[in-house]
């Protein structure tokens, strides 16, 4: 995750709550950034880690798999 993106992002959890920081959060989320880019997955200690997707505003998908 860039610097931009850590401070321009809303991260959702599983529970419906929503803030703008990941930090310290292991389990599943989904983020939305600033740019519109989406990410759902996976996060360790609040960077993205494992098992994801993230799509990019222009609809280019990606899947993590780590």
């Amino acid at each position: 995750m860039t610097e931009e993106e850590e401070k321009f992002y809303e991260i959702t959890f599983p529970d419906g709550t929503i803030t703008k920081s990941s930090r310290d959060y292991t389990g599943k989320a989904s983020c939305v950034y600033a740019n519109k880019d989406t990410y759902s997955g996976d996060f360790v200690n609040g960077v993205r880690h494992g098992k994801g997707r993230y799509v990019y505003a222009n609809n280019h998908i990606e899947l993590e798999e780590g």
